[in-house]
């Protein structure tokens, strides 16, 4: 009998910790997306070095400078991250 007690003071404690986790703090609105922007790929992610510098760096690594910049044959790229 002691050990169903134990049991279930140990199940009502993790449903009152998951249930009190869950909030909205962690929530950010990013507003709406227009999705077309007037730079090239390379200067994009030079307007938010702390989120792409490791990213900058493999693309110069790799020779695939000109590419982000849109030079070449290819004028437009995707790049989903």
């Amino acid at each position: 009998m002691a050990k169903i007690v134990c049991i279930l003071k140990g199940v009502i404690l993790f449903m009152m910790l998951a249930l009190g986790s869950c909030t909205k703090w962690n929530y950010h609105d990013g507003g709406l997306s227009y999705g077309i922007h007037d730079c090239s790929m390379w200067e994009y992610l030079h307007t938010q070095p702390y989120d792409w510098d490791s990213t900058i760096i493999m693309i110069e690594h790799a020779g695939l400078k000109e590419l982000f910049e849109g030079q070449g044959e290819h004028e437009q790229i995707t790049f989903l991250a």
